[in-house]
């Protein structure tokens, strides 16, 4: 409005002044100086408020940038904490576990040394006595010879060989179970005749089996099977060897193969409890030795190694017993 009423004032000056009419000319010219300097007031009160304007948006610009710059910081310092947080517990709970891993390691390591001593008693104890009973055999007939009959001489020479196949079995076995735990013993899965097998297996038990009066009866057709030749071998003369030794003396001892891959071997001995065929199945550690029914001693690793042998030939091992059934044990073998 001013800038208007300024040109209006400016243009009726230079009119006077064309005019020639000084006085009026100069009141125009007054009143245009004067609109000329609010104008100028007012243009650098404008210049002045945008200035202050600028200034107030740069400055609240610089405090948010500074605000901002203060959260990301305390966003990284925070992160930062959280990650030195997470990798301290982290290096605590693997400190604990390494702790744990290293207690656990020495208790089993104590529980190894514990269970060896204890076979090695256990062993030296079911080595000696035999030893010692074959040791006064031989005394007595050392001695005197022709004191005996040709009956009592075939009795206790019948003694001598039971004892030594047992010896040489347990040996056997410790043998096996040295080579499992070295990892030397490999499986060379064959296709075996099983019934041919057994055979061979049953003469080696024979003579104890004819020391107690047990009859060995075989029920076996041509089978099939894949699986080691020893480790089998082994399988079948420890559990021959177990129906034996549970068996009463006159007792059955009843040997068969099972369509299509597998055998079994059943006694009338007295009957396993659930929980004992339990802890065959899954002890960890040598199984609990019972004594026979003729005070036959053993070590308990013999049915251990069966089961991890069956195991090895990918088969399965499984023991039946009824009240007055006697027992029963069933190997079922790859096809």
């Amino acid at each position: 409005m001013r800038k208007q009423e300024y040109e209006a004032c400016d243009r009726l000056y230079r009119q006077a002044q064309a005019a020639g009419h000084s006085a009026e000319a100069l009141v125009w010219l007054e009143k245009a100086r004067v609109l000329h300097e609010q104008l100028q007031s007012e243009e650098t009160q404008r210049q002045l408020t945008i200035a202050q304007v600028r200034y107030d948006s740069f400055r609240k610009e610089q405090q948010l940038e500074a605000q901002q710059r203060t959260i990301k910081e305390e966003r990284t310092r925070t992160r930062i904490f959280i990650i030195v947080s997470f990798l301290s517990l982290l290096v605590v709970l693997l400190l604990i576990l390494l702790t744990v891993q290293l207690r656990r390691r020495k208790r089993m390591i104590e529980e190894t040394a514990s269970y060896k001593d204890r076979q090695y008693s256990i062993l030296t104890h079911d080595l000696t006595n035999p030893m010692l009973a074959q040791q006064q055999v031989l005394r007595m007939l050392y001695r005197d010879f022709t004191l005996y009959t040709p009956e009592q001489v075939h009795a206790l020479t019948g003694q001598l060989l039971a004892g030594s196949d047992s010896q040489l079995s347990l040996m056997r076995n410790l043998s096996e179970i040295a080579q499992l735990e070295q990892g030397k013993r490999t499986m060379q899965p064959t296709r075996l005749d099983l019934s041919s097998l057994i055979a061979d297996t049953v003469q080696f038990v024979r003579s104890t089996a004819d020391l107690k009066e047990v009859t060995i009866n075989l029920n076996v057709e041509r089978t099939l099977v894949t699986a080691d030749r020893e480790a089998l071998r082994t399988i079948l003369r420890n559990i021959l060897s177990n129906g034996i030794k549970f068996s009463p003396k006159g007792g059955v001892v009843e040997v068969g193969t099972k369509e299509p891959n597998s055998f079994y071997v059943h006694n009338d001995g007295e009957y396993i409890p659930l929980e004992q065929i339990d802890e065959i199945m899954h002890a960890k550690a040598r199984v609990t030795s019972h004594v026979g029914t003729n005070g036959e001693s053993g070590t308990g690793i013999g049915l251990l190694l069966c089961r991890e042998l069956v195991a090895l030939n990918h088969g399965t091992m499984q023991i039946l017993s009824a009240p007055n059934e006697g027992v029963t044990m069933v190997i079922e073998l790859t096809p």
